[in-house]
């Protein structure tokens, strides 16, 4: 698996195996962290709320990571759909569950900086202390410092796993790398901007930090 990392030339080139097992297994390891992120702040949140609503928050934490393995795995799929697409307009060559088995490999490095991502989670949530009102959890929610972070990370990750997924679609597709990596990143380039939307998007909260002191 490292080989995907360091060499991933060579690893499409030795590649042989192909199905959407690959493709699950990433999507699974993604709702990892999203889940983890969801849980440790429904924890950190439910004293703020009614003994008899903590069940429900609990058991919404639970289902967060099916809900995230479930839109991880059709967020790849439509990622080689349109690397598929693009990629048979240059002449590329093999069936679509080639290019999802490459397309999950090259999901690999996002993966792995989102991982890094929960570890900044974790670092600044002990560093804060839990929250004592929803202010508090907005303030979290919002902080710039951990938004920037996470942009720059998903920036990376983003652009990591395009140089992967180049290499694999150059490979298994039979094209040359350079049409490769334009069917790659023009959907990579949706998928980030989508992503740094949803992550400032968050900054639209400080508002309602606002209003609840009010």
């Amino acid at each position: 698996m490292i080989g995907v990392l360091i060499s991933p030339g060579k690893f499409f080139d030795n590649l042989d195996n192909f199905g959407y097992k690959i493709v699950a297994a990433v999507a699974f390891l993604s709702a990892v962290p999203s889940a983890l992120t969801q849980y440790l702040i429904i924890s950190n949140m439910l004293h703020l709320f009614p003994p008899e609503i903590r069940p429900i928050l609990q058991i919404s934490s639970v289902f967060g990571i099916v809900i995230s393995f479930i839109v991880t795995f059709i967020l790849i799929l439509v990622v080689a759909g349109i690397v598929h697409l693009i990629s048979g307009f240059f002449g590329g060559e093999g069936e679509f569950v080639r290019t999802a088995t490459v397309a999950g490999y090259g999901m690999i490095p996002s993966i792995i900086l989102s991982y890094i991502q929960v570890g900044i989670f974790l670092y600044t949530l002990n560093q804060y202390g839990g929250f004592n009102s929803p202010q508090e959890l907005i303030g979290f929610i919002t902080d710039q410092t951990r938004i920037t972070s996470n942009v720059i990370l998903s920036v990376a990750g983003a652009f990591w796993s395009v140089a992967v997924m180049s290499s694999g679609i150059s490979k298994i597709r039979k094209i040359q790398y350079s049409k490769a990596l334009i069917s790659c990143l023009i959907p990579f380039l949706l998928y980030l901007g989508y992503l740094i939307y949803g992550i400032y998007s968050i900054k639209s909260l400080e508002n309602l930090k606002t209003l609840s002191a009010l």
